[in-house]
């Protein structure tokens, strides 16, 4: 689920072991977010939202887990990590 300005964007359920997740930023300050299996192929997910210039630029990426059912529920993360290019 992706959440920009309290619009929530629901994502596929992944069953995969692995996912990489990117965030892509224009001069403009026009990001999109995108989702692969793989490490190669990368599916968008939501639309582009603009960011706000102030003292950070850029965006932030986060993990957790939702249950709208009930109120507990786990995540477990083995591993995250940061690439910049």
């Amino acid at each position: 689920m992706r959440i920009d300005q309290g619009n929530e964007t629901a994502g596929p359920a992944v069953t995969a072991l692995e996912i990489w997740l990117r965030s892509t930023w224009s001069e403009e300050g026009m990001a999109r977010f995108s989702y692969s299996l793989d490490g190669s192929t990368f599916t968008e997910i939501g639309s582009s939202c603009r960011l706000s210039w102030g003292s950070y630029r850029g965006d932030r990426i986060g993990l957790y887990t939702v249950n709208s059912t009930i109120e507990r529920g786990y995540v477990d993360f083995s591993d995250f990590g940061y690439l910049v290019e």
